[in-house]
């Protein structure tokens, strides 16, 4: 186990940039905007998915390590209309060589809490303080896999990945001989690019995904196909040089030759980069951007718009969310019922307006409430919240965005929940 920890760490955290400069501190997004399909696995056309973690975290700072699953069905969304829009692909459900599509916002957003950059300039303590952020990204296709056995996957490598930052950048493994405050650029550098290498030395995934398979690939003619995995590394330091590296591994059990790599350096003002995922016979690229979207006291705001999806459990009719606007001092900036009493039914998404009481700049709005009553009948009412998502404005990039599975569970007795927004 302890092999396979040191093995995700950082392998587990890139996506490439470069650009103009962020704000001192900056609330950063990172999207996965579409998928390419350069070479069809099969013949009849693949459906690739996306799993990603994303994290961050903060060298020789306990407690500062936070690491977010993405991994939700629909696994074949390519097959729904829902997502293909307008598109209409060859294969009629499966996307053919040189066929593309807008990934799902829920497969791959994320918007990660505010983050100040910092310098090498004396005192060098600053810089060995630093946040470290990024996101592990994973690329399967889409067949018979039944999507509890990704389930597994996903969430014992997200457990993995924060064991393994709380080891390394919490407790200052990867920097533990510059403990004394001095490092120079090359020094930081040197370590941080020993890091990534070691990381994917040390990459076990192969095992790792034998031994989570192990117990549904057997009756399974046709799996889900691993084609590739990226990680993306982003110390919050200004200046540092852009590192890459790539290699390849197997997985035995489910008959694959997959490319891993990883991309290491500061995030400068955002990056935009085509990420390949090439393995199992199949390669796929997927736009990724990664951009700073600083708020200012200059955006003012009169409504948010909020979109949340329910899980597994639906919310009844007669039970009622209200959602609250506060300040950083718990203050209230707006009040609103968000379902005025009716159904909200199993796996549906809905968007809805919180309108203020008065106009505010945008930075005011410290925090969103959400409130549940139950108004289930003599047994009760609990609901799942899979996902809740922040806008000034819906075709905007969100202020804040959390899903889980559920991100949230709303019974009698537990009827709150909140979201940071900066």
């Amino acid at each position: 186990m302890p092999t396979i920890l040191r093995s995700l760490g950082l392998a587990a955290v890139l996506v490439g940039l470069l650009a103009p400069a962020a704000s001192a501190q900056d609330t950063w997004r990172l999207r996965l905007e579409n998928v390419t399909v350069d070479r069809a696995r099969e013949s009849g056309g693949d459906r690739p998915y996306v799993v990603m973690i994303a994290f961050q975290s903060r060298l020789f700072t306990r407690r500062s390590t936070r690491v977010e699953l993405y991994e939700r069905e629909p696994h074949d969304w390519v097959s729904k209309p829902e997502y293909r829009g307008t598109t209409r692909l060859r294969q009629g459900d499966h996307m053919s060589s040189r066929e593309s599509l807008p990934l799902p916002e829920w497969m791959g957003l994320h918007v990660y809490d505010p983050i100040a950059m910092t310098s090498l300039a004396p005192p060098q303590r600053t810089a060995l303080r630093a946040p470290i952020f990024g996101a592990f990204i994973v690329v399967l296709d889409n067949n018979n896999t039944p999507p509890g056995a990704i389930r597994t996957v996903a969430t014992t490598l997200r457990d993995w990945t924060e064991a393994y930052l709380r080891e390394q950048v919490e407790q200052g493994g990867m920097a533990r001989e510059f403990a004394d405050g001095t490092v120079t650029q090359q020094e930081l550098e040197a370590s941080l690019r020993t890091f990534g290498a070691r990381a994917m030395q040390q990459l076990d995934i192969g095992r790792v995904l034998e031994t989570a398979f192990a117990l549904t690939v057997g009756p399974l003619g046709n799996p889900d196909k691993l084609v590739g995995i990226h990680a993306l590394v982003f110390p919050a330091v200004e200046g540092l040089a852009t590192s890459e590296q790539t290699g390849r591994f197997s997985v035995p059990i489910l008959g694959e030759n997959v490319e891993w790599s990883t991309v290491v350096g500061s995030p400068g003002a955002g990056f935009t980069r085509n990420l390949v995922f090439e393995g199992s016979g199949a390669r796929y690229r997927i736009l990724a951007r990664l951009a700073p979207g600083g708020l200012t006291s200059a955006t003012r705001v009169r409504q948010l718009t909020l979109r949340l999806r329910t899980g597994d459990d639906d919310l009844r009719e007669g039970s009622r969310v209200r959602a609250t606007a506060l300040d950083a001092r718990g203050r209230v900036l707006g009040q609103g019922d968000l379902n005025g009493g009716e159904r909200w039914e199993d796996r549906s998404t809905k968007t809805v307006v919180l309108r203020l009481s008065n106009v505010v700049p945008v930075t005011d709005i410290a925090r969103i409430r959400l409130e549940f009553t139950s108004g289930g009948g003599m047994s009760g009412d609990n609901w799942n919240l899979d996902m809740l998502t922040v806008y000034t404005d819906p075709a905007t990039a969100p202020l804040a965005s959390q899903q889980g599975r559920p991100l949230k569970r709303f019974t009698g007795d537990d009827r709150t929940f909140e979201i940071a927004l900066h």
